[in-house]
């Protein structure tokens, strides 16, 4: 009784309607009040309810509850209650609460909802006219060694005035600035280099204050003589901590994402811990950067060979839904640089991976992941070479100018093919077990010709002369694997216990999905919205002619609801204890263009099942 949530930020992301989840907040007990908050929804698709009012059959449940003066952010959805309220509920308030953007066709309340002020037990502050609301969708932009820019989305009209406050990490005193001239932005200027600062933005309107909103943590670029220029248009990812809306959906492994065990530049370093095929997975929430000025991806390595052994460690790099293999070099920091023609040019970029091509486990460190705009960077093919010095003292300090570091140069320069992502080892069928990715291959040498795919710039005096580098593991273009030893988007699944990493069967390999499902229980599986383009397995690629497949194996007869995208299509097929192959054309699924939802639902009763080879076929024939 008598709880208050006010001052709150509150983003629908990841909403899963596991455990009936589809709601900002689910308000169970008496007297709870609800004011000035900011809920978004943020494209979350799950999202059913903005505050859900839920009777659970005591006295003091769903009673006498007061939402106002909250702003509700639903993307246009009418159909959303910002209140919804159920049987049982009885004297819930709710008014001054504003939707954006607003139409005639919203419905905002439940019918048991009294939409006016008060009850006779609560006074509002300011008598309900009105609060200011902390500002959202704060942004780093234009980092450099002194400045950086900062964006934020105002949502009052009555805001006259931001206090932007700012402190560099360590210090005990900040600096306050006022933005007066009703912009959203500011540019942050005298920063100390190689220091990392925290921000917040509070917004002023007509006396009143909100609470204050912060943004993401960011490192100001080093100035010393051996950096990498930082080029305009450069878009941090990592850098002591994951900047803007980057987030870790990292998986098979563990991945400590501001380690102080080693860096390489700033504090901190992701320390990745891998299991056999595990992935640094990193998403963002917000739909993606603009991908149409930058030209490379870039980051630092190390790995350690105390874990790994002998040897150059083979890792993935993916970019989207394109990757390419490339080895790093244990006990010393390693640059590496790739052009996003790599992978395919993406408009947009929403997604990168770095993962273990081993089955068995793999210790590295990475350190600020950027992308990089191309007017201002080295190309690769313009850079001279320079021979190693064995003799050369380690360096500790900054990160090798590009111009006089030694280029590797691979016997095969020719680009590789662009083709989707197969986030698993490639597979043998003749010996029904995965083939290892290469612990050798065509070596590369330093040499005085161009080089056409990657920079690696070593960092001491490790000897480097050559690298191994293997050829690349290139899936088949017509196919995107979801899942085959390993899941490659996020895992929803309810109404059930799920492995997926079983190795009690297998169609293929030494893995499959286990799912021992309750009646009505499913596999359930995202990815960001808009998900996988079909044209992205080829341009010709229509609803006609890619499928849905997968095997399935149970005990006896087995009956499906497959939901692509939400819309749905039951099937079944007559397992009887074999592996048996389940192909649904996408026009079942009213023809979607992109896919970004698969789930595999058991209509029967609770029974064990297990999946294998789940993905997206386009057939060319």
């Amino acid at each position: 009784i008598n709880t208050l949530i006010e001052f709150n930020y509150v983003d629908a992301t990841g909403i899963s309607l596991q455990n009936y989840a589809d709601s900002f907040v689910d308000l169970k007990a008496a007297r709870t009040i609800v004011r000035y908050n900011s809920f978004v929804r943020n494209g979350a698709e799950n999202l059913r309810k903005g505050i859900a009012i839920i009777y659970r059959g005591t006295e003091y449940s769903a009673y006498e509850n007061v939402i106002h003066d909250n702003y509700f952010f639903m993307d246009g959805i009418s159909n959303i209650k910002l209140v919804d309220s159920y049987s049982g509920s009885r004297d819930i308030f709710a008014f001054n609460n504003v939707r954006e953007p607003s139409s005639s066709a919203d419905d905002n309340y439940a019918s048991i909802v009294i939409t006016k002020c008060c009850p006779p037990w609560y006074t509002p502050p300011n008598d309900g006219n009105g609060v200011c609301t902390a500002p959202f969708g704060l942004l780093l932009d234009g980092i450099s060694n002194t400045t950086a820019v900062l964006d934020w989305n105002a949502v009052n009209s009555n805001t006259t005035t931001y206090l932007v406050q700012y402190q560099a990490y360590g210090d005990t005193d900040g600096t306050a600035i006022n933005v007066t001239n009703g912009s959203s932005s500011l540019t942050l200027v005298d920063l100390t280099p190689s220091t990392v600062y925290s921000w917040s933005v509070t917004s002023i309107c007509d006396g009143k204050t909100s609470a204050p909103a912060s943004g993401a943590a960011f490192l100001t670029l080093d100035d010393g003589d051996d950096d990498p220029p930082p080029p305009p248009g450069a878009f941090q990812i990592y850098t002591d901590g994951l900047i803007g809306f980057w987030n870790d959906y990292s998986w098979g492994g563990s991945f400590e994402f501001e380690s102080l065990e080693d860096s390489k530049v700033g504090a901190r370093s992701i320390k990745a811990s891998y299991g056999g095929y595990g992935g640094i997975n990193l998403k963002h929430s917000k739909g993606g950067i603009d991908g149409s000025n930058l030209a490379y991806v870039r980051f630092w390595v190390k790995g350690d060979s105390s874990v790994n052994g002998p040897g150059n460690p083979i890792l993935q790099l993916r970019v989207n839904s394109q990757d390419h293999d490339f080895e790093i070099m244990n006990d010393v920091w390693g640059i590496y640089q790739f052009p996003l023609s790599m992978f395919g040019s993406p408009s947009t970029l929403d997604a990168i991976v770095l993962q273990n091509r081993q089955p068995g486990a793999l210790l590295c460190y990475v350190d600020q992941i950027e992308m990089l705009a191309e007017e201002e960077t080295e190309s690769p093919t313009s850079q001279p070479t320079a021979s190693i010095s064995p003799t050369k003292s380690p360096d500790t300090s900054a990160p090798t100018s590009f111009t006089n570091s030694p280029s590797i140069s691979p016997v095969n320069t020719a680009p590789p093919t662009s083709h989707p992502t197969t986030p698993n080892p490639t597979k043998s069928p003749e010996t029904n077990q995965p083939s290892q990715a290469p612990t050798s291959g065509p070596t590369s040498s330093i040499t005085n010709g161009p080089t056409d795919n990657c920079i690696l710039v070593c960092s001491s005096s490790a000897p480097t002369a050559s690298l191994t580098t293997p050829s690349p593991i290139i899936s088949s273009s017509s196919t995107f694997v979801i899942y085959d030893e390993m899941l490659s988007w996020e895992d929803f699944s309810y109404k059930g216990t799920f492995d997926a990493a079983s190795t009690q069967e297998a169609h293929r390999g030494m893995h499959s999905y286990r799912a021992d499902l309750n009646a009505w229980g499913a596999l359930n599986f995202k990815t960001a919205s808009p998900g996988m383009l079909l044209t992205e397995l080829d341009a010709s690629a229509t609803p006609n002619n890619v499928y849905l497949q997968f095997y399935v194996k149970g005990a006896g007869s087995v009956n499906l609801r497959v939901r692509i995208n939400g819309k749905m299509h039951d099937t079944a097929a007559s397992s009887l204890g074999q592996w048996v192959q389940v192909s649904l054309s996408l026009n079942l699924f009213y023809s979607p263009l992109s896919v970004f939802q698969v789930e595999i639902q058991n209509i029967g009763s609770a029974t064990r099942l297990y999946f294998d080879e789940i993905e997206l076929y386009h057939n060319m024939y």
